[in-house]
């Protein structure tokens, strides 16, 4: 690839928090707008509360074998100075004839001290991922996890048509007298996974576990049928750590 001019192309040069093939990155600074009204109409506006919300994916090599940032997580990324980089959503999705995604969200808290030190902890769920030996010829090897091997279905026979597995933390901003978040609390983690199966089964109990790189407890499932098309069903699951 060659460029000519002063544009950038592509994902060359993004930052990548995710290792492997960089799909997307963007970053948005925004204040937000306090309205103030007046008798019949606004008559002014305060901007307070500056931070930025980034969003990233990547294709990772199929050797992964867990997810590329977690929730709760502080990062550093090329060219977002100061302040925190706070991780509050995370996921990794397959499906069949595809290659493995992984995306994040997180936020930027420019106002907080750089050298600012957490109190506490989040502790993550364990997914252990692992594609397995069954899969296609891939040149070069290892260079994505294609379709959805290495995951089983919840039911006694069927075809995993799709997955997806993400985590997400809550967040409490704080501002100071100026307007400026200069606290976060993080809280509120979780773990969730939804599968799709082709299947003549019944569906699963609620209740009952589904194994997605982890262990999670069936809080949905759902059967459906349509004309010239397969029967499949959808469950959905729920782990949190020390209690589900």
């Amino acid at each position: 690839m060659k460029t000519y001019g002063s544009i950038k192309y592509s994902t060359v040069d993004a930052p990548q928090p995710i290792a492997g093939i960089c799909e997307s990155f963007t970053y948005k600074s925004a204040d937000q707008i306090f309205e103030i009204m007046g008798e019949a109409d606004l008559e002014g506006l305060v901007f307070h509360g500056r931070k930025g919300d980034i969003s990233f994916s990547s294709t990772p090599a199929g050797s992964v074998t867990a997810l590329g940032v977690r929730a709760g997580a502080e990062l550093t990324i090329t060219g977002v100075t100061g302040g925190k980089v706070l991780v509050m959503t995370s996921s990794a999705k397959w499906s069949r004839g595809q290659a493995m995604v992984m995306d994040a969200q997180a936020n930027h808290y420019p106002d907080i001290p750089t050298l600012e030190v957490a109190v506490g902890s989040i502790t993550p769920a364990t997914l252990d991922l692992a594609q397995g030996s069954l899969i296609p010829l891939i040149l070069p090897t290892g260079k994505v996890w294609f379709g959805t091997a290495g995951l089983a279905s919840p039911t006694a026979g069927g075809i995993v048509q799709s997955c997806s597995v993400s985590e997400s933390v809550q967040s409490q901003d704080e501002e100071d007298g100026e307007g400026k978040i200069v606290a976060v609390a993080l809280y509120g983690y979780k773990a969730t996974a939804s599968m799709e199966i082709l299947t003549a089964d019944a569906i699963p109990d609620i209740g009952s576990e589904l194994e997605a790189f982890g262990t999670f407890r069936i809080t949905s499932a759902e059967e459906k049928w349509s004309k010239g098309a397969m029967r499949s069903i959808s469950v959905e699951g729920l782990l949190i750590p020390g209690i589900v």
